[in-house]
């Protein structure tokens, strides 16, 4: 016999309108957006869960391809989608 099963209508009922409207709160307080495409070393970094300086050495290492980087002034930014093979291929 489930939990479900053993309540009445009613609070199966109530128990449904109850989570119907968390759920709706959970989906309104994280509204969804599209995965950026170019990260920074810090998000590319938690991305890969590693540090900074670990990306950094990844990328020294070729471990992280030269497509997968783009250059904005000092600054480096990485391709998801290039992370994303790159992982796959088990680099």
């Amino acid at each position: 016999m489930s939990f479900l099963s053993s309540l009445s209508p009613e609070a199966r009922e109530e128990l449904l309108v109850l989570v119907r409207a968390e759920v709706a709160l959970a989906l309104a307080a994280h509204p969804l957006t599209p995965a950026k495409r170019w990260l920074t070393t810090a998000e590319a970094g938690a991305y890969l869960g590693c540090s900074e300086r670990a990306v950094h050495q990844r990328l020294r290492r070729g471990r992280i391809p030269a497509e997968a980087v783009r250059h904005q002034g000092r600054r480096l930014l990485f391709d998801r989608r290039v992370l994303d093979r790159t992982v796959e291929a088990g680099l």
